[in-house]
């Protein structure tokens, strides 16, 4: 198997990953620098994405 033939697949699988992990360290920054409560709202929210994930995939696997 060649490089180039397994790089869309790799795309793929680390596509969601990248972004939680985004989406998480921009909530964490909301959370640190953010004083108002629209920016608390952001974190709360961005915050609760790797909780949710964590619990769909616990409670609900893929069959």
């Amino acid at each position: 198997m060649s490089r180039a033939s397994s790089s869309p697949r790799h795309g793929r699988t680390w596509s969601a990953p990248v972004l939680l992990a985004l989406t998480t360290a921009a909530g964490l920054l909301c959370a640190l620098l953010g004083e108002q409560s629209g920016w608390k709202a952001l974190a709360w929210f961005a915050l609760s994405a790797p909780v949710i994930t964590a619990i769909r995939f616990t409670w609900f696997p893929k069959s």
